[in-house]
């Protein structure tokens, strides 16, 4: 009975210890950034010689986040990340790294687990994982302390993806309850399952809101569940539109007044004056 049941279980294990894997293979290609100092380019604004950033968290600091746009952006939750690493390390370069890293570490195991979750396949979600965190497109990302905020609003969009996918989840399992109650007249959907899809939905919201805290250009997501309602959820058809579109209107509504935000932002600061409309809209 055991030498039957062993491999079912190492089945079910087996995505722990691919996730486990290439949450450890990460750390391993990024543990040389740990060597990198601070540059010149924005990590002065940012840390360097930022004396709001060099107090550590406090009301005060927090208030501060939340209230400036230095630098040509309104993202609080990057600035109270980088307060943080300075209450805790100082001005060690070190330690802002690593900090870097283990975001990117986490990025690894959700973006795994969100594209199984959304997939059913391990494998392919493994390979599209580590193409991704291990991409040279990512040291930029990972090796450069100012661009925290990228991995930070990274960690968000993964979490987004993974708390929509749930939803989708209990959705999908509603709508089959209610459909076999007009069918055969059995009872409707446990309370249960609308709670929790609620409440996977409200998650969802949330991390997506903390996202756009992190960094504007999360402000694409809606549309990235759009397409993941498209495939591989299969809820988007011509029947449906309206209704997904409805159930997307909160996380359009919090794109627009972020991108409202960042377009005042970047214009006070001069930053799209010298770039003319038509070189916007290409890029």
């Amino acid at each position: 009975m055991q030498t039957r049941r062993a491999p079912a279980v190492l089945r079910r294990g087996l995505p722990a210890l691919v996730g486990a894997a290439l949450c450890l293979g990460t750390l391993a290609v990024w543990w040389p950034a740990l060597r990198n100092n601070f540059i010149n380019y924005d990590d002065g604004g940012y840390v360097m010689q930022n004396v709001h950033v060099h107090r550590g968290l406090s009301w005060e600091t927090i208030q501060w986040a939340f209230g400036t746009t230095r630098n040509g952006n309104w993202h609080p939750l990057t600035w109270l990340s980088h307060c943080l690493d300075c209450q805790w390390y100082g001005l060690n370069p070190a330690g802002h790294h690593l900090t870097s890293i283990l975001f990117h570490v986490f990025n690894a195991g959700l973006l795994f687990l969100a594209l199984r979750r959304l997939t059913g396949a391990a494998w392919r979600s493994a390979w599209v994982a580590a193409f991704f965190v291990l991409h040279p497109l990512r040291v930029e990302s990972v090796a450069w302390v100012a661009e925290r905020k990228d991995v930070l609003s990274g960690f968000f969009f993964m979490l987004t993806l993974w708390a929509y996918g749930r939803y989708a989840e209990t959705q999908s399992l509603k709508s089959k309850t209610q459909s076999r109650e007009a069918r055969d007249g059995s009872p409707g959907p446990e309370p249960g399952i609308t709670q929790h899809a609620s409440r996977n939905y409200l998650l969802a919201l949330l991390f997506f809101a903390l996202g756009l805290m992190s960094k504007p250009m999360v402000v694409t997501l809606p549309f990235v569940l759009l397409l993941l309602d498209y495939w591989p959820l299969g809820r988007l058809q011509p029947s449906t539109v309206l209704r997904l579109l409805r159930e997307k209107q909160p996380f359009f509504a919090l794109a627009a007044a972020v991108s409202m935000i960042t377009f005042f932002v970047q214009t006070a600061g001069g930053n799209t004056e010298s770039l003319p409309l038509s070189f916007r809209l290409s890029n």
